[in-house]
C-alpha cells in the first residue's frame, strides 16, 4: 500500500499520485524538482510518491537521475490505446474549421432516413449536440448527399421513396438527376448542394471514413457564392475529413472496397483541390469536359437524356 497520510494540504494520496502520473501524458522526462513544482507538492512528498510508484514499476528512474514513464504504464498505453469517439472529436473538427474558413460548418450522421448533425457557426462559443430535434432531409443538402452517395442502394431507394421533395425552387426532385449527383460524389467525395434546401445558401461537403473504409459521417460548410468560396473552403475541408478519418480508424488511413470508391482513392492524389473545385463547382452540367492530371482522368457522368436508365419507382414499389 503507498505510503504517506490520506491527506496533506488537502489533497489525498490518490489526487496526488494523479497529479504526478499525468505529468508524463506528454511523455518525456522530469526530474524529481520539475514533477514538485508541476504537481505543486512539497519535494519530500513528491520523492517519496515516485520511489513508490518506481516500485511498482508505473514509473523509472534513471541514472542520471530523470523521472519517466515506467514499463507498467507504457503497457497500459499501448493495450488501452483506443480511437476516439466521433462525438469526442467532431466538436473540435468543427470549431477548428469555422475559425480557419469563418462559414458555418455541420457534421452529421445517419438518423433512420434523415440526417442527425451538430453544428458551430461563427462567433459561436461552442459547437452545438447531437439531440432528436437536430435533424436534416438528406437529399437537399450537402451532409446528407455525401452520406447517401456511399449508403445501400436499399438505403438510397427509401430515401428517394420518402423524402425527395421541393425546398427552394432549385431543389433537385426528379430521382434521375438526384442519382446522377449521387454518381458524381461518389466518384469525387464531393457532395454539392446548390440553394436547394436554403435559398441563399451553397453546400459542400464530404465524407468521413471508419474502421473498414465505411462511410460514417459527412462534413458541410456552408458559402454564400460557390465561385469566391469554393477554393477557400475546399483544402480545409478536405484535410479536416481526413484527419478525422484516420483518428477515428484508429492511425491507419480507410481503405474503400467498392469499386466507385477504390477508383477515387486512385486519383485522389493526381487531383489538385483546384481541379476537384471546378468539379464540384460545376457538377455534371458540361459532359464533356475531364479534369486531368497526369495520366490520371476524372470524367464527368452523363447527365441522362432520358429516364430509361434511371426508372423512378412506382409509388407501388416504393411502397
Amino acid at each position: 500500500m503507498l505510503a504517506g497520510n490520506s491527506y496533506e494540504a488537502g489533497r489525498t494520496v490518490a489526487h496526488k499520485i494523479s497529479s504526478i502520473l499525468l505529468t508524463f501524458t506528454q511523455g518525456g522526462e522530469l526530474s524529481l524538482s520539475e514533477i514538485a513544482r508541476l504537481t505543486r507538492l512539497p519535494i519530500s512528498t513528491a520523492h517519496r510518491l515516485t520511489a513508490e510508484l518506481a516500485r511498482l514499476r508505473l514509473l523509472e528512474r534513471k541514472p542520471d537521475g530523470m523521472w519517466r514513464p515506467g514499463l507498467a504504464l507504457r503497457t497500459i498505453g499501448a493495450v488501452g490505446a483506443v480511437p476516439p469517439s466521433l462525438t469526442e472529436r467532431a466538436p473540435c473538427i468543427l470549431e477548428d474549421l469555422v475559425e480557419i474558413t469563418k462559414c458555418r460548418a455541420r457534421l452529421g450522421v445517419w438518423r433512420d432516413l434523415d440526417v442527425g448533425y451538430i453544428e458551430m457557426r461563427p462567433g459561436a462559443e461552442a459547437a452545438t449536440s447531437f439531440t432528436p430535434r437536430a435533424f436534416l432531409p438528406a437529399p437537399p443538402t450537402a451532409v446528407g448527399r455525401a452520406l447517401l452517395a456511399f449508403s445501400s442502394p436499399n438505403q438510397v431507394e427509401r430515401v428517394i421513396c420518402q423524402r425527395l421533395r421541393s425546398y427552394t425552387e432549385h431543389t433537385i426532385t426528379s430521382p434521375p438527376r438526384l442519382r446522377h449527383a449521387l454518381a458524381v460524389t461518389r466518384l469525387t467525395r464531393i457532395a454539392v448542394s446548390r440553394r436547394e434546401f436554403e435559398a441563399d445558401i451553397y453546400g459542400v461537403a464530404m465524407p468521413v471514413f471508419g474502421p473498414g473504409g465505411h462511410v460514417i459521417a459527412a462534413i458541410e460548410i456552408a458559402a454564400a457564392d460557390l465561385d469566391d468560396d469554393l477554393q477557400r473552403i475546399m483544402s480545409p475541408l478536405l484535410i479536416a475529413t481526413r484527419s478525422l478519418s484516420r483518428e477515428l480508424a484508429g492511425g491507419v488511413v480507410a481503405i474503400v472496397g467498392s469499386t466507385a470508391q477504390s477508383r477515387t482513392c486512385a486519383v485522389e492524389d493526381a487531383v489538385s483541390i483546384a481541379e476537384i473545385s471546378t468539379f464540384a463547382r460545376f457538377g455534371g452540367d458540361h459532359a464533356t469536359r475531364t479534369l486531368r492530371k497526369g495520366t490520371y482522368a476524372v470524367p464527368t457522368i452523363e447527365e441522362p437524356d432520358h429516364d430509361n436508365d434511371y426508372r423512378p419507382r412506382s409509388d407501388a414499389e416504393c411502397g
